[in-house]
């Protein structure tokens, strides 16, 4: 267990720096996004389906192309 707040996060900092989205050169994944279930819990509180989700970004991005 750390002893102070700098070894606390130290031990945060070494978990997360294996994740890489948690850098300045990656993202998550949209899959990783749409399965987190923070995510759900805010599409919940949205009322917003993951399907409706799909969609509606399917034809956003398909009228930029």
């Amino acid at each position: 267990m750390p002893r102070n707040s700098a070894e606390a996060w130290n031990d945060i900092s070494d978990y997360e720096t294996n994740k890489p989205y948690m850098n300045a050169t990656g993202e998550p994944e949209l899959d990783d996004l749409l399965n987190d279930s923070s995510t759900h819990a805010v599409m919940a509180s949205d009322d917003v389906r993951r399907d409706d989700l799909i969609e509606t970004t399917r034809a956003g991005l398909s009228d930029r192309i």
